[in-house]
């Protein structure tokens, strides 16, 4: 199921209610306010259903959606009456169940077995063997749903997820898509060393893009330990001295000396490199997410019966990100997405994770394997498996190192002698076909790097990325997955915003307000103060007088230096729009530019 989201932007109601007593007199501390949708607001959805048309399970789900007669709180109130229709269908759902009943009394109401094609789907070596050679795929995922997929398994109530997609999800949903035509294929296909995944990793497109322009995105590497960039720009905005990569730079970062008083913050996130060489950073802290909230009511587990789940999901985005399969399962793998490329990822699968799924062999040395920088730099991108037992004495990046170097010999490759960077930690999570946890274990982290002092031969770098896992043999889980260093950042990734718009019928002077907060945003320097500090003014506007209000804005420039740094582009700019608009034009105006500072905050274009 997807969400069913308002076909046109509808406004909100209040709707105000209180307990009375018998004898008529409102019953103290019973008024509650709720917001609801206004009557005549029509929501669309989709249901999407493998079961064929026409079947006994086709019947009861249209059967079940037609007899919803209201949505949402306060049903026994009066709230959410509705009507539900699915376009195409013309019986009610009286008729529906009539004819459901029918079946059940006949005993004929089990699903009719679907056309099966043949039970392979392509023709395998003798013996049902695998191909010895290994093909790599790129995968591009574009979500039409919010993704959730947890780094971390927890049974509380509150779920958060992480911003990639991991590599055991990706090795999940296909063997599955194969299994459902060819279970024997699919269990010679996880047995198979030659079956490894990379994680999905945002590359900031909107879920909107049309395929034609794929070709297009960037390729996102996840950030390393040693990434850092600016935690706020200049006024003449950010040049490659506000970012600093310690395994690339043949100088060690200076604390004492930050370019111009701007620190600098280490952050998650993705690399994203772009065809025409361009790197830009997009930090795990500006990519859009989704937090839902719903409750349960009858929870068996749970005091009193009710409990709330909090869910924070990423926003529908684009993944992209790689697998290695054998020459004769990416053929199939390939023609089957083709065929069908929805799939489901993540968690709570039945309303989230829902989007396309294709994959294309690629030729050559894929972009994540490319040496783009004067020295190579490897970044860990799923979990590295260690031994169990810690050596005694042996740091974090001397295990790495130790890892690194048994792998690198494998292959014919030196030893990292720049250095390494590395964070370990412990790993586990759920396996619903053994039904509970699976056994924790030590792992090297995400974003750890092991850096060489030059350049590593390209080809036979690609071959061991292709043929070998680093690390003990975590396949299974997704671990050993490493990708190299795409180079330095330039710039910060913002992703396209949604802003709300003003319509034409607005009056003239608020449209004139308007473009004036446009103006203030495209600001040379590049930055607003933050919705707070933009809010504070407009509600001493609301609460006070526009004297008052000055005044308070006039007290922005005897602040300390980075309050005022962030006032000080746009200062007169507001001054302008209190002096020049009445007090509601003007309010107006400054909540859409606090609404604007959130977008540029979560990583909105500016344009």
């Amino acid at each position: 199921l997807t969400d069913a989201v308002a076909v046109a932007t509808t406004a909100v109601r209040l709707v105000t209610r209180t307990a009375v007593e018998e004898s008529g007199v409102a019953r103290d501390a019973t008024l509650r306010t709720t917001q609801s949708i206004p009557i005549g607001t029509s929501f669309e959805g989709e249901v999407e259903s493998s079961v064929p048309e026409g079947s006994s399970q086709d019947l009861a789900w249209r059967m079940a959606l037609l007899a919803i007669s209201a949505i949402g709180g306060n049903r026994t109130r009066g709230s959410g009456a509705c009507v539900a229709e699915i376009r195409g269908e013309k019986r009610t759902s009286g008729q529906l169940l009539r004819e459901l009943a029918g079946r059940i009394a006949r005993g004929d109401w089990r699903q009719a077995p679907e056309d099966q094609p043949a039970s392979r789907l392509g023709e395998t070596n003798a013996g049902r063997r695998l191909a010895d050679r290994p093909v790599v795929l790129r995968l591009v995922f574009q979500a039409r749903s919010p993704i959730c997929c947890p780094e971390i398994p927890d049974k509380t109530n509150v779920i958060t997820t992480g911003f990639s997609i991991p590599a055991s999800t990706i090795q999940g949903v296909l063997l599955n898509r194969i299994a459902n035509r060819d279970a024997e294929l699919a269990s010679l296909l996880f047995d198979s060393p030659l079956f490894r995944a990379w994680p999905l990793h945002p590359c900031g497109a909107p879920a909107g893009q049309d395929r034609a322009s794929l070709d297009e995105l960037p390729t996102p590497i996840r950030v390393s330990l040693t990434h850092r960039a600016a935690k706020f720009s200049e006024p003449q905005g950010l040049q490659e001295r506000h970012f600093f990569d310690e395994a690339l730079e043949t100088e060690p970062y200076e604390w004492t000396a930050a370019a111009g008083g701007v620190p600098l913050k280490a952050a998650d996130g993705v690399l994203l490199r772009w065809k025409n060489g361009r790197v830009r950073l997009w930090k795990a802290a500006a990519m859009p997410h989704v937090v839902s909230s719903h409750g349960v009511h009858s929870d068996p587990e749970t005091q009193g019966g009710r409990n709330l789940f909090t869910v924070d999901a990423m926003a529908p985005l684009i993944w992209k990100g790689l697998v290695v399969v054998p020459e004769d399962v990416a053929a199939i793998l390939v023609a089957e997405l083709e065929r069908d490329p929805r799939v489901a990822i993540g968690k709570s699968r039945t309303v989230r994770g829902l989007g396309d799924l294709r994959a294309a062999v690629i030729d050559g040395i894929p972009d994540e394997w490319q040496i783009r920088t004067e020295h190579t730099v490897l970044v860990v991108q799923s979990p590295l498996l260690l031994p169990d037992q810690a050596s005694p004495g042996r740091t974090a990046e001397e295990e790495l190192a130790v890892l690194a170097q048994e792998w690198l010999e494998r292959h014919g490759l030196p030893a990292p002698d720049k250095g390494t960077w590395a964070s370990v930690g412990i790993r586990f999570g759920w396996n619903r076909h053994r039904a509970g946890l699976q056994r924790a274990c030590r792992v090297i982290q995400p974003g750890s790097v092991i850096a060489f002092s030059r350049q590593l031969d390209e080809s036979k770098l690609a071959a061991a990325l292709r043929t070998d896992g680093l690390g003990l043999d975590g396949r299974e889980r997704g671990f050993g997955a490493v990708s190299v260093h795409p180079g330095k950042a330039e710039g910060f990734y913002q992703a396209a915003p949604e802003l709300r718009s003003i319509g034409s019928d607005a009056p003239g002077q608020l449209r004139d307000a308007v473009r004036l907060i446009l103006e203030i945003r495209q600001s040379p320097a590049g930055r607003l103060p933050s919705p707070s500090q933009i809010r504070a003014v407009q509600q001493r506007l609301v609460k006070s007088d526009k004297e008052q209000t000055l005044k308070y804005l006039e007290n922005q420039t005897k602040r300390t230096s980075p309050i005022w740094f962030t006032w000080e582009p746009i200062h007169s700019q507001v001054a302008q729009l209190l002096n020049g608009y009445s007090k509601p034009i003007a309010s107006r105006a400054l909540e859409i530019l606090a609404d604007m500072a959130i977008v540029d905050q979560k990583g909105g274009d500016r344009r």
